[in-house]
């Protein structure tokens, strides 16, 4: 299983460099990440003081901004800028971010040469409301703010070593308290290279459909280059979903999958190096008369703030997925990453 938790930690450390943006600050971010980010509307100030650390985010083009943003023709920060601003202004969409009732808080600029995109912020502020229990409730927090196209969050400071960016994942996703589980194995590896966050129930999945779990099987159960031959993952697809599988007729078995079938050597492969995650966490798991339930939550943002639903996973002896089922339904859809 070590493979299978160094793919998912190399999965979340891919990120891209920030496209052009335009001209209104986002107000949501629960939506799938585009090609397109929003720009921060920003209120110029009458003085022009360089200042490593402000308390206002009207005073953003305060904070002394590198070079390379303005010869790239970026505006600085501008996600950073939009998460902050969803989280302080009162303004957001999303209601919950309204309620925190941060009125306090400052925002400063932090030497980092390994950072991503060259701008990193140190983000200290005070929640008063009570509007996200779970995840941000009344206390005074600092937050590392890395750009990106997505704003990358870390509490008091990032890892600075593969070991600590392991460590960090298992604590997020809550496998410091489940992960020896196999039921638990099993979910987490279907979440993270998956079809769907829902399970049908066994034997009764939608073959027209292209979420099958093909890259779960390849990675779950392929070799060292998730590899498997056509016989094996017809037979554990059979046995662990349910579901009986023809051999492809082309390379590609499901444009979704992103598997190639090579009809030379009869195998199945999976042919990324990136997955579709769920951004979730495993909150329990119980057993009973031979089945293994597992409780997730799932998150509509990828920072793990905004709660989606929260599921139920019923595992059979021998990581066999007998199903799943929402057991409370969030106000927004689960957050896919790619």
């Amino acid at each position: 299983m070590k493979k299978v938790f160094v793919l998912m930690a190399t999965l979340s450390l891919i990120v891209l460099l920030v496209s052009c943006n335009s001209a209104k600050p986002s107000t949501n971010e629960t939506t799938q990440p585009t090609t397109e980010t929003n720009e921060p509307t920003i209120v110029q100030p009458n003085d022009t003081t360089v200042t490593t650390t402000i308390t206002d985010i009207a005073d953003w083009d305060k904070l002394p901004w590198s070079e390379s943003w303005e010869r790239w023709g970026i505006k600085p920060a501008s996600n950073a800028y939009n998460f902050i601003y969803n989280l302080v202004s009162g303004e957001s969409e999303i209601p919950e971010y309204n309620g925190l009732g941060i009125k306090e808080y400052s925002i400063s600029i932090v030497e980092d040469e390994g950072s991503r995109n060259g701008t990193t912020l140190s983000f200290t502020f005070t929640v008063t409301g009570n509007s996200l229990p779970e995840t941000l409730p009344p206390g005074t927090y600092t937050k590392i703010v890395e750009e990106g196209i997505e704003v990358y969050i870390y509490d008091n400071k990032k890892p600075e070593t593969w070991d600590e960016y392991e460590q960090k994942e298992r604590i997020q996703r809550g496998l410091d308290k489940f992960g020896d589980n196999p039921a638990v194995q099993a979910v987490n590896t279907y979440l993270a290279w998956r079809a769907s966050y829902e399970v049908s129930p066994y034997g009764e999945w939608d073959m027209t459909s292209s979420r099958l779990p093909y890259n779960y099987i390849c990675v779950y159960y392929g070799n060292e280059h998730l590899e498997i031959s056509f016989s094996e993952l017809q037979r554990l697809m059979s046995e662990k979903f349910g579901i009986a599988v023809e051999r492809p007729q082309t390379e590609m078995v499901h444009s979704y999958s992103i598997c190639l079938y090579d009809s030379e050597t009869d195998t199945i492969r999976y042919a990324e190096t990136r997955g579709i995650t769920a951004v979730h966490k495993f909150l329990d798991i119980r057993e009973e008369d031979g089945i293994t339930y597992v409780i997730v939550q799932l998150f509509a943002d990828r920072n793990r703030l905004i709660p989606s639903h929260k599921v139920q996973y019923a595992i059979g002896e021998g990581e066999v997925f007998l199903g799943s089922e929402i057991i409370e339904k969030g106000n927004y859809e689960p957050r896919e990453l790619s």
